[in-house]
């Protein structure tokens, strides 16, 4: 495989790193991959006063982007009815998951710079494929390189942030206490915030010591599904193709020295040889070019070619 064919294959090897993050982060609207978490809870809700008895079971999915929550919620009442509705929440609107308002936009720019540093290494290793000089391509081949570190270095260190931050745990545990029961003594069993997996629990707060003239129960078939959603994966799945060009690129090193393109020659070589001009010289003798019969006549007939010369009378 030549320089120039090798150099392709890495460019669309990072390309696929450049698209799996832009994905994570929405860019061009693809909001449909941009779900890093998402919350799933069912819970079977009694009530209970002078009148009669008015349940329902809910059904809310919270999904969680970098930009934003989308909180969707089905109810289905015992009498028969159902409504449902959806809504997008800014984190901290209404003084809801205020954590994630400040986490979330720091993971964000970790993406935007990872991005970046992809966008580097492309263009650089497209200036490689023209560069003739070694010594600039041995400077451009530590710079790709350095890049590449650092995107590597960059996204696994907003997934560790995305983790060990505890901001999405935090948010969870306030939502609950604020929004399901009227009080903690209320819990029956509290919800544990996973990554992955289920969680049940269950409520009563007639437990409170201000209860209303009403009664709310969760059963035990109350539960939470949480799930890590492709945003998450796009943006962890990146780390592969990274890894992957910067192990070709310290495994190849006849990118750095590889022939120069091919660039037809176009100068004249350069000689000590004076131009011939065509001048004539006036005063060089003639050449006389003989008839081939009178030269085999004077060279091969002796007397015929030898001129007699008179002897001297004192001789």
């Amino acid at each position: 495989m030549s320089s120039d064919q090798e150099i392709l294959r890495l460019q669309q090897i990072l390309g696929v790193a450049f698209v799996c993050i832009a994905l994570s982060l929405g860019l061009g609207g693809f909001d449909n991959f941009s779900a890093w978490h998402e919350w799933e809870m069912n819970e079977k809700i009694e009530r209970e006063d002078d009148y009669g008895d008015y349940g329902r079971t809910e059904k809310t999915t919270f999904v969680f982007t970098l930009e934003e929550l989308n909180l969707e919620w089905e109810v289905d009442y015992n009498d028969g009815d159902s409504d449902s509705s959806s809504q997008d929440i800014d984190y901290g609107e209404y003084d809801l998951f205020e954590e994630l308002e400040k986490s979330m936009p720091n993971i964000q720019k970790g993406g935007y710079l990872a991005i970046a540093l992809l966008g580097f290494v492309i263009w650089k290793l497209q200036q490689m494929k023209t560069e003739v000089d070694e010594e600039i391509r041995k400077l451009t081949f530590t710079q790709i390189t350095n890049a590449l570190k650092g995107a590597g270095v960059v996204v696994a260190l907003v997934l560790l942030y995305h983790y060990q931050n505890g901001a999405l745990e935090d948010d969870f545990d306030d939502f609950f206490s604020e929004t399901s029961v009227d009080c903690d003594d209320a819990w029956i069993n509290e919800p544990e915030f996973e990554w992955s997996g289920d969680s049940k629990f269950s409520y009563d707060n007639l437990q409170c010591e201000d209860a209303s003239d009403y009664y709310t129960k969760d059963g035990d078939n109350a539960d939470i599904d949480f799930k890590i959603k492709t945003g998450f994966f796009l943006f962890a799945s990146s780390l592969a193709p990274i890894f992957l060009v910067f192990n070709s690129l310290n495994s190849n090193t006849q990118l750095v020295s590889f022939s120069t393109p091919n660039v037809p020659n176009i100068q004249s070589p350069i000689t000590n040889e004076q131009p011939k001009l065509g001048i004539k010289n006036p005063f060089a003798p003639k050449k006389v070019i003989r008839n081939a019969d009178d030269y085999d006549t004077k060279y091969r007939n002796p007397d015929a070619s030898v001129m007699a010369i008179p002897e001297d009378e004192d001789d």
